[in-house]
């Protein structure tokens, strides 16, 4: 007889291992595995009851919420492409006060990048109300606007470009869609009733094949940390010795 009991009263660790590479969740904020399925109910006769109820397949759901963003989650998530170099970072909702007909944008903006709505870059200096000319300087951007358009103090909000070296580029394509893989899920096991009680062990989940799904959401609220969700459903794994999945509780040393 099984002795392994205890209480989960924590959210799991992950580890999902696809042939693209491997992601692991280890600050998610809660998580859950579902044991499912689907029955075909046989009536007749003059019963009452249902005479007889058929399996027809078994499910296994998981879902995971992130507390940590990670682009690999992402990239998990979506099947693209992910690679590492130069990005264009669109800076907006920002003012910036006018001093003697400018504004000094304390970047280097891209060149032909600058917006301000209703009015038109030129290349020298303004003539009109609804012209500004752009100085590229070494650490920033000089927008310079026609006479007595703004007055001193007025603050304008152009939107506009910086290339940013170093970035991480999720590419994903209209052809792209997320992979298999397996899945090993890790629950803490509590001796008592409170996670103060101490870890007697853990119940480790694997799920030799799992879909994972489109249905993913990055965001959260304000002044709140976003979560990323991510959601897998278990297939067949096609394996010679049947099997599907496996739980194990592993005591502590």
């Amino acid at each position: 007889m099984s002795k392994a009991k205890g209480f989960i009263i924590d959210s799991p660790n992950a580890l999902i291992t696809t042939p693209d590479g491997d992601t692991s969740v280890t600050a998610s904020s809660s998580g859950e595995i579902t044991f499912g399925g689907d029955t075909i109910t046989i009536n007749g006769g003059w019963s009452p009851y249902d005479l007889l109820e058929i399996d027809t397949k078994s499910t296994i759901e998981i879902s995971l919420t992130d507390a940590e963003w990670k682009m690999q989650n992402m990239k998990l998530a979506t099947g693209g492409t992910l690679t590492t170099g130069t990005a264009n970072q669109k800076y907006f909702g920002v003012g910036y006060s006018v001093v003697s007909n400018e504004i000094t944008i304390p970047l280097v903006a891209d060149a032909k990048s600058v917006r301000i709505n209703g009015m038109t870059e030129v290349e020298t200096a303004p003539s009109a109300d609804t012209e500004f000319q752009v100085t590229l300087d070494a650490e920033s951007t000089t927008v310079t606007f026609n006479t007595d358009v703004y007055e001193d103090g007025t603050e304008v909000a152009p939107s506009f470009d910086v290339s940013v070296d170093n970035s991480e580029v999720l590419t994903v394509k209209t052809s792209d869609a997320p992979g298999t893989g397996e899945v090993i899920l890790q629950f803490p096991v509590y001796e008592g009733k409170e996670e103060k009680s101490g870890v007697c062990g853990y119940m480790q989940i694997t799920v030799y094949k799992a879909k994972i799904k489109r249905e993913n959401k990055a965001g959260g609220s304000y002044k709140s940390h976003s979560t990323f969700e991510l959601k897998l459903k278990g297939l067949d794994p096609r394996r010679s010795d049947k099997h599907m999945f496996e739980m194990a509780f592993i005591p502590v040393a």
